[in-house]
């Protein structure tokens, strides 16, 4: 059994808006009105565009979509090691990135194919990418967007905030702030 339901529910109800008498109503008191609903907006609104397809055909579409995100995420994880660890070259680095890769698609996949968790891993995604943003010291505003989106997409991921610590010092407050601007936006 995977938890795609809720996702499917909060598109639905968003788009319909009445689509059940249980979830009729205001749009805005989705959450309100329906605790089985703990997902941030970013992870359900890709599927409410979505909604002249079939459930199954959406799940198993996004499936693939998160199962190819957690490939890109290894690989900018291993971008991003090859500047913070540059004393890993050849063979040890290959053999390091295997490890770390298997360790983390082993995970991703079970979070994925099991149970189908948009929104953990549009999280774990998003801050992934704002920490290679960081690392190659790219647009600060850039890095608050994706962090921001992330903590929208599951509250949890603010504990993952402290990235930030990696930018220089005149960019950390500018970051702080567009995070929590964005993530209150959502």
């Amino acid at each position: 059994l995977s938890d795609w339901l809720p996702f499917e529910i909060a598109a639905r109800t968003f788009i319909h808006f009445q689509h059940n008498i249980v979830y009729a109503g205001n749009p805005f008191a989705l959450y309100a009105r329906n605790p089985l609903i703990q997902i941030g907006p970013p992870a359900w609104l890709p599927l409410a565009g979505l909604q002249w397809l079939s459930p199954r055909q959406v799940n198993v579409g996004f499936v693939g979509v998160m199962v190819v995100l957690g490939l890109l995420a290894v690989g900018a994880i291993e971008l991003v090691s090859r500047q913070v660890l540059p004393e890993l070259t050849g063979r040890r680095r290959a053999t390091t990135m295997l490890v770390a890769g298997a360790g983390v698609m082993i995970a991703w996949g079970y979070n994925v194919g099991r149970w189908h968790h948009l929104d953990d891993v549009m999280a774990l995604t998003f801050t992934v990418f704002a920490c290679l943003l960081i690392q190659r010291r790219r647009a600060w505003w850039l890095v608050g967007l994706l962090l921001g989106t992330a903590v929208a997409a599951k509250p949890w991921a603010i504990i993952l905030t402290p990235v930030i610590m990696g930018l220089p010092r005149a960019d950390r407050s500018k970051v702080a702030l567009a995070t929590i601007v964005v993530a209150g936006a959502w």
